[in-house]
């Protein structure tokens, strides 16, 4: 179930969504809702500690257009709620994914990809 605060923030970014899956962890740090709308799949999450959230509010506007279409584009953040809306993006996570050994060296090397684009890049 969303909280009403959150869903009135996805709400003004989407208009109308689905609530598909809750895939907050066990910790309890943060709460992360996959939401399905007209316009495709997005991820809505609450920090509970304010300095968590204002450090992924800065990762996500000014070093994740360092990774193109391979990282999430922030679409809306609510600083009251701690809560930041984004694109979701294909596939799946690699935890708990029996992968081949060539598929792990794949998955390596394209990890090792992103992290050379972020050492490279410069703030926005």
């Amino acid at each position: 179930m969303l909280p009403d605060d959150l869903s009135a923030v996805a709400r003004r970014a989407l208009g109308g969504f689905q609530v598909m899956a809750d895939h907050s962890w066990p910790h309890g740090e943060s709460w992360v809702w996959e939401l399905r709308s007209a316009d495709g799949r997005f991820f809505l999450k609450q920090q509970r500690r304010t300095e968590v959230y204002l450090r992924e509010k800065h990762a996500l506007q000014r070093w994740a257009t360092a990774l193109g279409s391979r990282g999430p584009e922030l679409l809306a953040c609510a600083d009251d709620e701690r809560a930041l809306l984004m694109s979701a993006l294909p596939g799946t996570r690699a935890e708990g994914v029996n992968l081949s050994v060539s598929e792990q060296r794949e998955l390596h090397r394209q990890a090792g990809e992103l992290l050379a684009r972020l050492m490279q890049a410069r703030p926005k």
